[in-house]
């Protein structure tokens, strides 16, 4: 049996839907140097938990030239380069200390064990790859960009580049009020 319920709209609560991303227009140059035609773009990301067991992320593409995509999926490369080294030298080292005592049994074993101790060293890997980010490359060197948790608003590490954001933005600025 279906109940129906009147419902009186005047007393409905209009909501801002919090998957609706911001639309933003950009200048014409590259956001790192200012070279002029940006040719690429760099995505800048952001999220936030809108209810118990849902997040939203938000993803803008900001300007690039081609040289400064190189160096930022250089400096990335890097990055994961060394975070895989770091986990690789881990593995070597419980190989070599042997704890688990899985060098003389059979390889079959063997491979499974180490796959299970590489599993429990994955989360590890996540924290190395931040680690080393923040110690070897500051953020500023490995992004271009911040976008806010609502993804409404994106601030530019290039100050110079955060001015022609913001009058591009907001139209040419007058100093004469107009009146």
């Amino acid at each position: 049996m279906a109940t129906h319920f009147d419902v009186d709209d005047s007393y409905a609560v209009e909501e801002e839907d919090p998957c609706q991303p911001a639309t933003f227009a950009f200048p014409d140059v590259c956001c790192r140097c200012l070279a002029p035609a940006p040719e690429k773009g760099w995505k800048v990301g952001s999220g936030k938990q809108v209810a118990h067991n849902c997040w939203v992320n938000f993803v803008v593409s900001v300007p690039v030239c081609a040289a400064c995509w190189s160096q930022l999926m250089k400096i990335r490369v890097l990055l994961v380069s060394a975070t895989v080294s770091v986990m690789l030298l881990m593995l070597a080292v419980v190989y070599l200390l042997d704890p688990f005592e899985l060098n003389g049994t059979e390889p079959s074993n063997m491979a499974a064990g180490y796959a299970v101790i590489a599993l429990f060293l994955s989360p590890v890997s996540i924290g190395v790859y931040y680690l080393l980010g923040a110690v070897v490359a500051p953020r500023r060197t490995r992004a271009v960009a911040r976008l806010s948790r609502d993804g409404d608003q994106v601030t530019f590490f290039n100050p110079e580049y955060q001015r022609l954001f913001l009058e591009h933005s907001r139209g040419p600025r007058t100093d004469s009020p107009g009146w």
